[in-house]
């Protein structure tokens, strides 16, 4: 299994902490930063803690339905994804994610949180709807 080594995170001038590149990137290049099945929904929340959590690292594309880290202590790179109205990264229905456009070294990597939201709603189970 290829590991990106060339993604690192670093405190980012949007908000927190985000993805930066250490190389260049080629529009529609495969970005590896989702681990597999590293997301889990949730309907009922069993704590005020989990449901922080949920709302600081979760998508909720519907109401009721929110897709969050399935561990709190190892998550994905693509959890700290920041948002932008001109992303670089567009992630599709099956969840893989490829470059929008070219990516300069030094870059920090973004989506739309809103057209996350879109996609994730499709994959959302329907009785969350």
């Amino acid at each position: 299994m290829k590991e990106e080594l060339w993604l690192v995170l670093k405190p980012s001038p949007i908000e927190g902490v985000g993805v930066f590149t250490e190389r260049s990137i080629k529009v529609g290049e495969y970005l590896r930063i989702w681990a597999t099945n590293d997301w889990r929904t949730i309907r009922n929340y069993y704590s005020r803690r989990l449901l922080k959590m949920c709302t600081r690292f979760g998508v909720s594309p519907s109401r009721g339905c929110y897709y969050y880290p399935r561990s709190f202590v190892r998550m994905s790179l693509a959890w700290y994804l920041n948002h932008s109205v001109t992303p670089n990264v567009r992630i599709t229905e099956s969840g893989r994610s490829y470059a929008s456009r070219a990516i300069k070294k030094g870059e920090e990597l973004t989506i739309n949180y809103m057209l996350a939201r879109a996609t994730t709603y499709k994959r959302c189970p329907t009785h969350f709807r």
